[in-house]
């Protein structure tokens, strides 16, 4: 019986943050706390809980950008969620922040995210693929000089070999590589 009033209060209290969160626009982001003592945990669950109903609900009329702002929150509350992070992706692909996006699909990555198929066709990233920044010469560029975590192949590739890696890297439906030449006699 104790245990049916604790879940009871539980759900009523996550009912009520809904529906407050649910009316109002979302309240302004806070700075970001010190790591919560294991006594915080219980009550950050819950707002987790209740932000992931909100943002669902936000998702599912449209309104992305109080969707943005909640997710910019949990993800300040608990800046080791990749789901959070992944969800923020979304909300920023949804608005067209395709960097900001980008960069949070990333750090969803970096912290576990594994699901390379959702990311392919989740319609909430479609404006991320259909993203023109990275074009061939973009793409060739990269290539060339490398990057932050790629080394520079400007030494190593032909220009041709880098052609066809650039409309490799573009192609929708990508083909199976060649197979490598055999070494000479």
């Amino acid at each position: 019986m104790v245990m049916f009033r604790c879940a009871a209060v539980y759900v009523l209290t996550m009912l009520v943050g809904l529906a407050g969160v649910l009316g109002a626009d979302p309240p302004p982001a806070a700075a970001p706390a010190a790591q919560p003592s294991v006594f915080d945990l219980p009550m950050l669950k819950a707002l987790h809980v209740v932000t992931e109903g909100a943002v669902a609900e936000f998702f599912a009329r449209g309104e992305y950008e109080k969707a943005a702002k909640l997710l910019e929150q949990a993800v300040q509350r608990i800046p080791q969620d990749f789901n959070a992070h992944y969800n923020l992706a979304c909300a920023l692909g949804r608005l067209g922040k395709n960097e900001e996006a980008i960069a949070h699909l990333q750090k969803a990555v970096e912290l576990g995210f594994r699901d390379a198929k959702h990311v392919e066709s989740d319609e909430d990233l479609a404006n991320l693929r259909k993203d023109k920044v990275w074009t061939p010469a973009k793409i060739t560029h990269q290539i060339l000089n490398g990057g932050q975590k790629m080394p520079a192949f400007s030494d190593a590739l032909t220009d041709a070999e880098i052609s066809q890696l650039v409309a490799y890297l573009r192609a929708k439906r990508r083909p199976a590589p060649p197979p490598a030449p055999s070494p000479g006699p």
